[in-house]
C-alpha cells in the first residue's frame, strides 16, 4: 500500500470542502429552490442524511436529517430528487459492514417520500412504501432507485418470493398510500421456479466484501428510464431493455450479456442513456468488488436498435499520473475500480453535456472524459485526493498496517459547472474543471 500524502490533479481545481460532520457521504441529489442550491447526501454507515446549502461555496451550511423511525438496522444509501419530491432508499444494513450496537433484524425496507420544496432544509415525510421483505445477497432493501418526477418510482427492490432485487414500479400519486403497479424480473429470480437458495449466515466471512464468493447472482442494481424505455443494469447478466410505456406491464425488448466475461460482485453497475447527438447511445459499466485484480469494464452501447443493443466503444483505463508514488491502482491499495458516473436524469439544474462525462474511481479519484467523439474517448482531467489520516468508515479490507486509503464514491455536477464528489473515507469535495 502506498499512502498519498498530497493530492494529484490535472485540469481540476478544488473549490470547497466540507467534512459532513464526520459522516462520510455516499450518493447525492440536488435541487434549486428560489435561486438557492441544496445538496442532499446519504451515508452507508451512519444514520440519516446530510442537507447542505451550497449556494455560496465559501459559506456552506450543513444540517443533519434524522430517520423518523430510528431503527438501528436500517441504512439509507440512495436518494433521488425531482420536482420538490425526495425519494430515499432504505433497507437492512448489510452484514459485511459490521457496526457495534446494531440489531440487524430491526429495520425498514422500501422508500420514503418527502416534500423538500416547501422547506428544503427541513424535509417533511409524506409517506413510506414497504417492500414486504424478500431475500438475497444484499439483504432486504431498495437500492439505486430511479425517480425523475411524476407519479412513478422505479425501484430496485427485494421482493417476497424472489431472489435478490427486481424492478418494482411504485405509484406515489398519493404519497401517503404508495402502491406497486408493475414489476419485472429475470426468470431465474423466481424462487418457485428454481432451486431454493438457503443463506448460511454462520459461514459468512465478515472480512469479505462479497459474503457469498463464487455465487453467480442475478440482481438488479440500477434502472434508468427515458422516453418510455427502462434500461436495467443487471448484475450476473448485463443490460436489459424494457418497454415501460404501460407501467403495469413492462415488456422485454432486448439485452446485452456482459457477464461473462466481466464477472464480479456487481458485474453490471450502471446503464446510463446519453444525451444530445449521443442520444442513441448508453454508458454501461461494472463495479469491481474489494481489491480484486480483474479487468475493468466501461463502454458505450448503441441502443438505436433496442432489440439488439451493441457494444461499440470502450472508455480508456484511467491514467496513473507521472508524478504518482505508485505504479498502478492495485499497488496503491484500498479499493481500485470504477463506481459512479454523473447521472443527469433530465433534472433542470444538473449539467447534461453530450461531450463530457464524469466518473468516480474509488482509490483513483474522479475522472473527466471528453465524449464528443464516442469512438475516441479521451481523459481530460482528474483529481486524486490525498489519503486521510484516520479511518472514518471502517469497511473491511480498507486498511493495511494502519493506513487508510481514500474511496471516491459519487459524483454530481450542477448547472453552474460545480462538481461534487463524496469520499467514504472523507467528506464532500467541490471542484471546477479547468478545460
Amino acid at each position: 500500500m502506498v499512502k498519498l500524502e498530497k493530492p494529484l490533479s490535472k485540469n481540476m481545481e478544488l473549490v470547497a470542502y466540507h467534512d459532513l460532520n464526520g459522516q462520510p457521504g455516499f450518493q447525492m441529489a440536488l435541487q434549486v429552490v428560489e435561486g438557492r442550491y441544496y445538496l442532499y447526501v446519504t451515508t452507508y454507515y451512519h444514520k440519516g442524511w446530510q442537507i447542505l446549502d451550497v449556494t455560496d461555496l465559501n459559506n456552506i451550511k450543513c444540517k443533519h436529517l434524522d430517520d423518523p423511525r430510528g431503527k438501528s438496522g436500517t441504512v439509507y444509501p440512495k436518494v433521488q430528487i425531482a420536482n420538490g419530491i425526495m425519494i430515499t432508499a432504505s433497507g437492512q444494513r448489510v452484514r459485511f459492514l459490521p457496526m457495534e450496537g446494531v440489531d440487524y433484524d430491526d429495520y425498514d425496507a422500501g422508500i420514503e417520500i418527502w416534500d423538500v420544496k416547501t422547506d428544503p432544509m427541513n424535509p417533511k415525510l409524506l409517506g413510506f412504501w414497504s417492500n414486504g421483505g424478500g431475500e438475497g445477497i444484499d439483504g432486504v432493501n431498495t437500492h439505486r432507485n430511479f425517480y425523475a418526477g411524476g407519479r412513478y418510482v422505479y425501484t430496485t427492490s427485494s421482493c417476497p418470493g424472489f431472489l435478490n432485487n427486481i424492478l418494482r414500479i411504485i405509484d406515489i400519486d398519493n404519497p401517503a398510500e404508495p402502491v406497486e403497479v408493475g414489476r419485472w424480473y429475470l426468470k431465474e429470480q423466481w424462487l418457485d421456479g428454481m432451486d431454493h437458495v438457503d443463506w448460511d449466515t454462520d459461514k459468512i466471512d465478515p472480512e469479505a466484501l462479497c459474503p457469498y464468493p463464487g455465487y453467480k447472482h442475478y440482481h438488479l442494481h440500477m434502472p434508468q428510464v427515458k422516453d418510455g424505455y427502462a434500461y436495467l443494469a443487471y448484475c450476473g447478466y448485463g443490460l436489459v431493455i424494457l418497454d415501460v410505456k404501460d407501467v403495469t406491464r413492462p415488456k422485454y425488448v432486448g439485452s446485452l450479456r456482459i457477464d461473462p466475461p466481466f464477472s464480479d460482485f456487481i458485474s453490471c453497475h450502471t446503464a446510463l442513456p446519453m444525451s444530445g447527438k449521443n442520444s442513441n447511445y448508453l454508458i454501461l459499466t461494472q463495479e469491481m468488488g474489494g481489491t480484486a485484480k480483474r479487468a475493468q469494464f466501461a463502454g458505450i452501447v448503441d441502443i438505436s436498435d433496442k432489440k439488439n443493443p451493441t457494444l461499440v466503444s470502450l472508455f480508456p483505463p484511467y491514467s496513473v499520473p507521472e508524478d504518482a508514488p505508485f505504479k498502478n491502482y492495485v499497488e496503491k491499495g484500498g479499493r481500485p475500480g470504477l463506481h459512479n458516473f454523473h447521472q443527469p436524469q433530465g433534472q433542470p439544474n444538473y449539467e447534461d453535456r453530450e461531450d463530457r462525462q464524469y466518473l468516480t474511481c474509488f482509490n483513483g479519484g474522479i475522472r473527466v472524459y471528453d465524449t464528443s467523439d464516442i469512438f475516441n474517448i479521451r481523459e481530460i482531467a482528474y483529481y486524486i485526493p490525498q489519503d486521510p489520516e484516520k479511518d472514518v468508515w471502517p469497511i473491511p479490507k480498507m486498511m493495511n498496517d494502519g493506513q487508510v486509503i481514500s474511496r471516491c464514491e459519487d459524483v454530481l455536477v450542477d448547472d453552474r459547472g460545480y462538481i461534487y464528489m463524496t469520499d467514504s473515507n472523507g467528506g464532500l469535495s467541490v471542484f471546477k474543471c479547468l478545460v
